[in-house]
């Protein structure tokens, strides 16, 4: 913000400026909303998925308490110590696809691309949800399966076609390090010391919001909490 305060300040006489404290403003919107909304519904989604699975959530804290000593509290340093955990994450990241689609862009050129023709001009984005239920690289894509993130021997492997939770390229999400670090961090250290569960005598809906059409944010839902 200092920066860019300075900025303006050097560059007020420049009529080919293009910062202002309006654009300032729609920046810091952006930084709060990508850098703190994001990784809240993920993990929201993740403790529905948890509450509704509670064998899998067993799994992970069996995990949990094998790596880390009971008050520690977890560090990335435990990261791949900690394989299912991880692959808890993954398939959370994938089948709630909390960004359905893609940042737009503009063909520079007429260009052709699997049979396709796109004219110079046309406005492109990707679809994330889509790609991630394709069955070209996933296996029963519309069930919650953390296993297949794991190889034969158990071990956690990352890297799977299909998977853009945090889009590809040079224009991919900047806080992909600090988002998947959050995730970790945040939910290793909840089931290390709670348990969660639907409300006695219910189900969660896991579902994403329909009132919310470009993201797949969690429905606002009660869950009962108990200390481990």
């Amino acid at each position: 913000m200092d920066a860019y305060l300075l900025d303006i300040e050097q560059t007020s006489d420049d009529p080919d400026s293009i910062r202002t404290k309006r654009d300032l403003v729609f920046l810091l919107i952006d930084l709060f909303f990508a850098g703190s909304e994001t990784t809240t519904n993920t993990l929201t989604h993740l403790f529905y998925y948890m509450a509704m699975n509670p064998d899998i959530q067993k799994k992970v804290q069996a995990e949990i308490d094998e790596v880390l000593p009971k008050g520690t509290l977890p560090t990335l340093d435990d990261r791949p110590s900690m394989p299912y955990t991880d692959a808890v994450i993954h398939e959370i990241l994938r089948i709630t696809s909390l960004v359905p689609l893609g940042v737009m862009h503009c063909a520079n050129e007429d260009t052709q691309l699997s049979g396709y023709s796109i004219p110079k001009g046309t406005i492109i984005t990707s679809a994330f949800s889509h790609i991630h239920f394709d069955s070209r690289h996933w296996e029963q894509a519309e069930k919650f399966m953390p296993e297949r993130w794991l190889d034969q021997e158990g071990k956690f492997n990352g890297k799977r076609d299909g998977f853009v939770p945090f889009g590809i390229g040079r224009r991919s999400c900047l806080g992909e390090t600090l988002a998947r670090m959050e995730l970790f961090i945040f939910s290793t250290a909840v089931f290390q010391s709670l348990n969660i569960a639907p409300p006695p005598g219910t189900a969660l809906d896991l579902a994403h919001d329909d009132n919310q059409p470009f993201f797949h944010n969690a429905k606002t839902q009660d869950v009962y909490v108990t200390v481990r």
